[in-house]
């Protein structure tokens, strides 16, 4: 019968520890594709606020192309935009690290950590950030990005 618990406890560890993310997956380089941001006490007043962009809309809802980022296995990062005339508007760069199901990206304008899902071939991004720039993580970000590049 001990032998069974434990059998039965390693198990369940070993299940527990597959919701961590890969790494080397999530090495290279990944598209936005969607997201929907609910922004509450929008810009510190007391209203609530959605951003939605759906698969295929992102050019036309947030007027940039997908944004781009590459994870380096030496642990930054560096995420691209770009403008609707391909025209660069500039970067991000930082440091990533996972911890579990977790990613934690670090610049010099925020550190922000994202509860990641693999779906598929996408991969979601959910956190509390302060999307509307009012002071405050108040606003939830769930986001979906494609790996475009190994």
């Amino acid at each position: 019968m001990m032998k069974y618990v434990l059998c039965l406890l390693g198990l369940g560890l070993v299940a527990c520890s597959s919701a961590d993310i890969n790494k080397e997956l999530l090495i290279g380089t990944w598209k936005n594709t969607a997201l929907k941001v609910k922004m509450n006490t929008f810009q510190n007043q007391e209203a609530t606020k959605w951003l939605t962009a759906q698969r295929g809309q992102w050019e036309a809802v947030l007027q940039i192309k997908p944004i781009e980022t590459t994870y380096f296995s030496d642990g930054r990062f560096q995420s691209t935009y770009t403008g609707l005339d391909n025209k660069r508007l500039g970067t991000e760069e930082g440091y990533w690290k996972l911890n579990g199901d977790s990613l934690i990206l670090s610049s010099d304008n925020y550190n922000n950590s994202y509860k990641l899902e693999w779906t598929g071939n996408e991969l979601r991004f959910v956190a509390w950030l302060d999307w509307d720039q009012d002071g405050n993580k108040d606003d939830l970000y769930d986001g979906w990005q494609v790996k475009v590049e190994p």
